[in-house]
């Protein structure tokens, strides 16, 4: 809930990444395998987390793609920067859910892989 009154500006990574790269590890390192109702939240809740964040990181990826403006060496090569940045947390993410504990073998193949297929695949 804490991105979506993000408001996101011609300069997407400017509103929304720096926010997002600072609350995953902080919200998953918070996070613990108890019941429902503890505070600080379930694995359920940390994996719910990362996937929604996953998801408005390919949304943003393809908005600095397709941004209008020059096509200046400068213009491009900032864009790929940004575009790598988002690289890289999006492995820190998957990488944070691999390292959940409590999400069984199971659990990973009927809810979360196919979750992180279907946007990739969109």
């Amino acid at each position: 809930r804490l991105f979506e009154d993000t408001p996101l500006t011609e300069e997407p990574k400017k509103s929304v990444l720096p926010v997002k790269s600072h609350a995953t590890p902080t919200t998953i390192d918070t996070t613990t395998n108890e019941t429902p109702k503890d505070p600080n939240g379930t694995v359920v809740d940390s994996y719910n987390f990362i996937l929604s964040n996953l998801v408005e990181m390919n949304r943003l990826w393809i908005r600095i793609q397709h941004m209008p403006g020059d096509k200046t060496k400068e213009t491009k090569r900032r864009r790929e920067r940004e575009r790598n940045d988002l690289r890289i947390l999006v492995g820190s993410n998957l990488n944070r859910l691999s390292q959940l504990e409590g999400i069984s073998a199971h659990e990973y193949g009927s809810k979360i892989l196919p979750r992180i297929l279907e946007e990739v695949a969109s």
